[in-house]
């Protein structure tokens, strides 16, 4: 008895220092990071809008809302802008916390989890929705062994992958046609009250997935207009992706080597699972032709969405441990495939884990700086406006405790967050002159903030309608350029 409890307390006291360690660096790098255009959007939907116009909202950003509920309770309990990395570093850290305690997997590969990419930097400081992916995996491959015994806990886990992003409701979909067919066909001696229960869960996911769906599917038409930026189309091409992003540093013709060994191992793998389990097999299929649609005709193909490929696999991998078997071989196959994945997330973790230093380093987006300068030069209660709302949030975040207003020149009207409905275009002389002069007055302070290096209006300065006042950093995620106007653009 007092050797094991000796070993729970080396292990509780082990578990809470690596934690401690997760933590700690997550939150030196989270208060020297600088968010970008989509961490900004969705913070200022949650901060602006009350909860039912956000659902509303989602029309036009193509996800989920609970991210943004997350965001909007986090506001109201008083969280900062600066901080909101911190939101995702819970929600990861009580990821790593399941991982250690219950996945089924040997402590190594544990930590090699706990500490790739995912968890140090992409889902956990970029503050955007899938670190609930990464929970909603760790839940659902936690429960699935009882998911017969226990099915609401179950159908919770499974809620929250639900909850996550559009690029997990096939997989959702397949999780929960698996669970219903074999309540159905294979549980037996249900009882009446069992029955109920399947039917009102079955009942009320429904209305879930329709309250979740409904928004997005009414916004298709604004979400492609992304489909142009959408590069990798198919299972080849969505290992392509794997391979820049994990060996990005390499030359051209072994990534395309890479590219091709990981492509047919992975053919193998499926190949594999078509003996091993055949639910394994449905998951990967489905999601992954899901996913490959969404990338061609919707989203392009970015490491946090490349990275959910390695998170459907570590479901897989949860399913495989959870369904033993006795057959040494299937075992030994296992095993490789644990290897053979915690090498591809310590490989990711070494190749990109100097982004994490640049981020401390350097200023990766011109919002904080340019912030800074409206700060110290600009009075309060002036007016922007703004070409490009959706790169402008970006500074608007940490100028929240400010009276400035921003008024888009595309829409002619004011605005707190973009609303994807229309493409950029560059506005001339005539067109900034027409405006300011139709919706403004000469006793408002008046500024330009336009975003695209081609904003150059010297012209406008020469015949004194404009002041250059600032310029960021070229060549970061965001730019920035900023006139004041003069009385005489009213003339």
């Amino acid at each position: 008895m007092k050797k094991k409890r000796i070993k729970k307390y080396i292990r509780v006291v082990f578990y809470t220092l690596v934690i401690t360690a997760l933590v700690s660096s997550l939150t030196y790098v989270a208060l020297n990071h600088e968010f970008w255009r989509d961490e900004s959007q969705a913070w200022m939907i949650a901060k602006d809008l009350s909860f039912v116009d956000i659902i509303g909202q989602m029309k036009s950003e193509g996800h989920v809302f609970i991210w943004h509920f997350i965001l909007k309770i986090s506001y109201l309990c008083g969280l900062k802008y600066e901080y909101l990395s911190f939101v995702s570093i819970i929600i990861m850290a009580i990821s790593a916390m399941i991982i250690l305690k219950k996945a089924p997997f040997n402590l190594v590969f544990k930590l090699i989890i706990i500490f790739s990419m995912p968890f140090l930097y992409d889902y956990s400081i970029m503050a955007r929705p899938y670190c609930l992916i990464a929970l909603g995996t760790v839940l659902v491959g936690t429960n699935y062994k009882s998911r017969h015994k226990k099915p609401i806990r179950y159908l919770l886990s499974i809620l929250v992958l639900l909850s996550t992003h559009v690029v997990m409701f096939t997989t959702v979909g397949v999780l929960l046609s698996m669970f219903y067919l074999e309540e159905i066909f294979i549980v037996k001696n249900k009882t009446k009250k069992r029955i109920i229960f399947i039917i009102v869960s079955i009942i009320t996911l429904l209305g879930i997935i329709a309250l979740y769906c409904v928004p997005i599917l009414l916004g298709l038409n604004n979400m492609s207009l992304v489909k142009e930026y959408s590069g990798y189309s198919d299972f080849f091409l969505i290992t392509r992706g794997l391979v820049d992003t994990i060996f990005f540093e390499i030359p051209e013709k072994s990534k395309l080597l890479l590219c091709y060994i990981m492509f047919i191992d992975f053919i193998i793998f499926l190949l594999y699972l078509l003996f091993r389990n055949y639910k394994c097999l449905l998951i990967l299929l489905i999601s992954l032709t899901y996913q490959s649609l969404i990338y061609h005709y919707i989203y392009c193909l970015i490491l946090s969405r490349v990275e959910v490929v390695i998170f459907l696999i570590l479901l897989v991998l949860y399913i495989l441990k959870s369904e033993k078997t006795d057959n040494k071989f299937y075992i030994k196959i296992d095993n490789i495939v644990i290897f053979l994945i915690g090498l591809l997330l310590v490989t990711n973790t070494l190749s990109n884990y100097p982004k994490i230093f640049d981020d401390i380093e350097y200023e990766i987006s011109a919002g904080k700086q340019t912030a800074d300068f409206i700060k110290r030069r600009v009075e309060d209660n002036s007016i922007f406006i703004v070409d490009d709302p959706i790169v402008a949030t970006t500074a608007m975040g940490y100028l929240e405790d400010y009276n400035y207003l921003y008024y888009s020149i595309d829409r002619k009207k004011y605005f707190t967050f973009e609303v994807w409905d229309h493409s950029f275009k560059f506005h001339d002389k005539d067109e900034i002159i027409k405006v300011v002069n139709d919706n403004f007055n000469k006793n408002q302070n008046l500024y330009l903030l336009f975003s695209c290096y081609e904003c150059n209006y010297e012209d406008m300065v020469k015949e004194r309608y404009l002041n250059y006042e600032y310029e960021s950093q070229k060549y970061l995620s965001e730019y920035f350029i900023m006139y004041k106007i003069n009385k005489k653009i009213f003339e």
